[in-house]
């Protein structure tokens, strides 16, 4: 069996949904995201997905999503 794993990291605040993995060099654009829904899913449009390989790369893509999170208020 094969199995891949993807982070994203999203913050709800205030009824708008922020990507907190955006890069800070794309900060001032970051936009508002959209949740889309059909019969069978939900997703939130243009979230960004990270593929992750192992433990390491997982903790560090969070602690970069925790670190947006004060700069956003």
């Amino acid at each position: 069996e094969h199995y891949s794993i993807w982070i994203s990291f999203f913050e709800l605040y205030n009824e708008n949904i922020l990507d907190l993995l955006v890069q800070p060099k794309d900060m001032k654009i970051r936009k508002n995201l959209r949740l889309m829904q059909n019969d069978h899913s939900t997703i939130i449009k243009n979230l960004i997905q990270i593929p992750v390989f192992d433990i390491k790369e997982a903790e560090d893509i969070i602690k970069f999503g925790l670190a947006v999170v004060p700069n956003i208020v």
